[in-house]
């Protein structure tokens, strides 16, 4: 189970799980998801929700909660916190999806308009619609199967639900079944899921959550040194030719190859140029969406969307800091930082450690990122006498979410091997990490969706089963083999001086005559050379070399004689 879902479960054990993990899901890139979902269910008064939704969780002593299903499925696999596994990840749009839930309505005193949230979503619009404890063993059962086989047909998992008759026991042997064969059916409809899901996250997305993803976007979006995928480039087409419908395409396209293919730049420039239109706006039919979806282009999608509010918002910063800087030079209360030694900052310029030492942001924001390069995840307070260190809280202001999105996976990870826990394996390709109890089991199978690699628990390679570990090249080997055979061709293959064809000798003299006409020496790769060559310089150096093996196996024959 989620550590972050386990957590809340214990200080609202009233709250159902289903609606743990769909408000974990709302701030799933979130550093801090689980203080956000905790201050969220506060707020909620679940106390008026209808009986039935708070049947799921019985309020009961402060011991740990037993999940007899999450914590015996397979009997050996119990995946810790590294991979979340999130209600809102494996689950979809899609009008046939198992999980998809009941038609609801928005509660009275909400404007309509504003929308609803998950909590909303799961209260039936009338006692008719109240599902039984066995439905709602079934939503718990394929909740947590789909967290488990995010890649399997939802309607396969469906029906090993009802196959089984919801038993607990029953359904682990299927588990462990489908675990040691990987022979279910795959869902066919999974990108149409993600590219549904994709869209839904950036459209919802709101201005601050946009500038808390992306550093400087304005600065970010408009640079042409950034990478394009097919997809993205199929996507930007599409875009530029239905929203500048009276652009030629010729236009287009030329702007698209000036910036590289990237949306931001082309829109730009198209807006700012001057250009012949056409008489007539392009018909829908000329336009040719693609099926596929690119998260980039998503992004860079909101991100015009929200541009002129980006500017403003910026603009409105520089003038409040500018006001309290001029403030404080007024009554002076300027800063100085003790690293760099600037003495023009204010309150808002700086950042303490626990002890109250204070640093100017781009102090501490090197210091991080020096740290970071040497591998750690502590980060020191700058005052060499202080043994405090900076919280992630304060990271998390002054730092990329990247990197931070790096820092606590890499810091989870450690904490999990630091735990030492029993039969604990680890990806060799990711940060997955799950119990395996079984000693005679040698694959290691990722149920990380972004990985789900099989490895060698032996040797750490990818599964090379049936062949032994000592029976597998390894990659040092391959490249030591390849750079071996290529040096080997190189001392045996000539090129011409004149044409640069590439060539051998099978047999034959010395002297190289190629198609071209010109001739070379295949000893000493020297060009132009006639037979006196072999007889003044090559031959003496054959001559040498033949003398001095003649001199080597006679020693070796008077030795052994």
């Amino acid at each position: 189970m989620d550590e972050d879902a386990l957590e809340i479960l214990e200080i609202l054990p009233q709250v159902p799980l289903t609606i743990i993990y769909s408000t974990l899901g709302k701030y799933k890139n979130d550093p801090f998801r689980r203080d956000k979902a905790l201050t969220y269910l506060l707020n909620e008064d679940l106390a008026s929700s209808p009986e039935w939704l708070l049947a799921e969780r019985q309020p009961h002593s402060a011991e740990k909660p037993s999940h007899a299903f999450a914590d015996n499925i397979a009997g050996t696999s119990h995946s810790y916190g590294v991979w979340p596994v999130s209600l809102a990840d494996s689950t979809s749009k899609s009008d046939n999806h198992p999980n998809k839930r009941p038609s609801t309505s928005v509660p009275e005193g909400r404007n309509p308009k504003e929308g609803r949230n998950d909590l909303d979503l799961i209260v039936p619009e009338n006692a008719n619609s109240m599902p039984d404890g066995q439905d709602l063993k079934r939503d718990q059962q394929l909740t947590l199967l789909l967290g488990m086989f995010p890649d399997c047909d939802p309607e396969y998992l469906k029906m090993k639900c009802d196959e089984c008759n919801y038993c607990d026991n029953a359904l682990q042997v299927v588990v462990q079944d489908m675990l040691d064969q990987q022979n279910y059916p795959h869902c066919k409809q999974a990108h149409l899921h993600k590219s549904l899901d994709l869209k839904s996250k950036y459209s919802d997305m709101s201005l601050h959550e946009f500038l808390d993803l992306v550093d400087d976007p304005l600065d970010f979006f408009y640079r042409t040194d950034r990478p394009a995928t097919p997809a993205y480039v199929n996507l930007t087409t599409a875009y530029l030719k239905k929203n500048f419908p009276y652009h030629t395409v010729r236009e287009i396209e030329k702007l698209m190859r000036e910036n590289r293919s990237l949306l931001a730049p082309t829109v730009k420039a198209i807006r700012n140029g001057n250009f012949e239109l056409r008489k007539t706006r392009r018909p829908a039919s000329e336009v040719h969406e693609p099926h596929e979806t690119d998260e980039n282009f998503l992004k860079e999608l909101t991100f015009l969307r929200f541009e002129a509010g980006i500017q403003d918002y910026f603009a409105l910063q520089r003038d409040v800091r500018e006001n309290e800087k001029r403030e404080a030079r007024k009554t002076g209360s300027l800063l100085e930082c003790p690293i760099c030694c600037d003495d023009e900052l204010i309150y808002l310029d700086m950042e303490a450690c626990p002890e109250g030492h204070t640093f100017c942001g781009s102090c501490v924001k090197r210091h991080v990122n020096e740290q970071v390069g040497q591998g750690r995840v502590d980060f020191p307070c700058l005052d060499v006498s202080c043994s405090a260190l900076f919280d992630y809280r304060t990271l998390a202001k002054l730092m990329k979410p990247s990197v931070m999105s790096r820092i606590l996976k890499q810091k989870q990870a450690e904490e999990i091997k630091a735990a030492d826990i029993p039969c604990l394996e680890c990806c060799p390709f990711c940060d997955f990490a799950m119990i395996v109890e079984d000693s005679n089991e040698k694959l290691f199978r990722c149920l990380n969706p972004e990985c789900m690699k099989e490895s060698c628990r032996l040797c750490k390679e990818p599964s090379h089963i049936p062949l032994r570990c000592d029976e597998v090249e390894k990659e040092a080997e391959v490249q030591a083999r390849t750079y071996l055979e290529n040096e080997m061709s190189e001392s045996i293959i000539r090129e011409c001086h004149k044409c640069h064809k590439r060539f051998m000798k099978e047999e034959g003299c010395n002297k190289m005559t190629c198609s071209c006409g010109a001739s070379m020496c295949y000893v000493c790769k020297k060009p132009g050379v006639g037979y006196d060559h072999f007889r003044v310089y090559c031959g003496v150096i054959l001559e040498s070399s033949m003398h001095k093996k003649y001199e080597q196996g006679q020693q070796r024959q008077n030795k052994y004689s």
